[in-house]
Formats: structure tokens, sequence, C-alpha cells
């Protein structure tokens, strides 16, 4: 994988205006520890029994983790970010079980160095149409399956989520 260059329905569904103007909407990006999301994150690792878990936002060129548990980094380039593949779906969660074995990932550099992700699920984030972001789970061993139960936990945080993040409107 070229980390500069995502596939081009990747990039057309992140450079998408109306989608960037609801991102944008949310106040969120630039901001993070906020109980509401740290809960959500800290669900999700419980769900899915990962080390980490995330509650991003995708701008064109980076993923801003409004919430992360167990990782440090506030944000990571979208060029090399698995949740900018999960945005394309429809509602749909990308699940990858072994990110080695995967040739959308197989050479990505979260994959071949260290945090050496092997496992990933991700649920898009839906507000007003747009999928702006993704509540994700990572693991650094590949996992056979993700249960149903599992993936309708995922969408319902992924729905508390996108509940948090719509913008409130003034009375």
């Amino acid at each position: 994988m070229d980390a500069a260059r995502l596939p081009e329905f990747v990039t057309r569904t992140l450079d998408d205006a109306d989608r960037l103007a609801v991102v944008e909407s949310t106040g969120l990006v630039g901001k993070k520890d906020i109980a509401e999301f740290d809960d959500i994150s800290a669900m999700v690792a419980a769900t899915l029994h990962a080390p980490v878990a995330q509650v991003t936002l995708l701008e064109s060129i980076r993923s801003w983790f409004v919430s992360s548990h167990g990782f440090p980094a506030d944000e990571s380039p979208t060029e090399i970010s698995f949740c900018a593949h999960a945005l394309v779906g429809d509602r749909e969660p990308l699940i990858v079980l072994d990110a080695a074995l995967d040739e959308r990932f197989v050479d990505n550099p979260f994959v071949i160095e260290p945090p050496n992700v092997r496992f990933y699920v991700g649920q898009p984030i839906l507000i007003g149409g747009q999928n702006v972001g993704t509540v994700c789970a990572y693991d650094f061993e590949p996992r056979k399956e993700v249960t149903p139960q599992q993936l309708r936990i995922l969408a319902d945080l992924a729905d508390k989520a996108a509940l948090a993040m719509k913008p409130k409107k003034a009375s």
C-alpha cells in the first residue's frame, strides 16, 4: 500500500464537502478527554475484548481521536487509517480479522511497524446522512470472528456517539 494513496472511492468519500461540513459542525475536532466519549470507547474495548478502542472523526487528512482507550496518540494521518475504509460502507461495519492477510492493509505502517495492528472492527458514525467517523477497536492479535451480538452493541454505541456529536440547537 502506498501510504499516500487511498483508493479513489475512499478519497472521494473523505473529500466530500457535505460530509466535511457535518464533521466541522460537531465542534469536536481538536477536542479530547470528553467523559461521554471516553465511556463509549471503554464500552467498545470491553465489548470486543480489545486493548484499543476509539471514537474518531475523519477529516480529509487526519483521523481525530475524540476518545482513545489504550492508545496514547490524538490523531493519525487519514491516508493510513483503517477508519477511512470503514466510512465508505453504508452502515455496515468494517471487519478485518487479520490485517497482515488483508490486501488493503498488508503493508500499512500500523500493521508492519508498531503498534502492529492485526485485528480491526469499525462501525461508522452517521450524522445527517453522512458517515463522519467511527467507533472502532484494534488488537495486536488476529481474530477468528466478531459475534453478531458484539456488532449490535458496536452499532448501538455508534448511534450513542452520533447523538452526543450532533450540534445542539440554540434555544
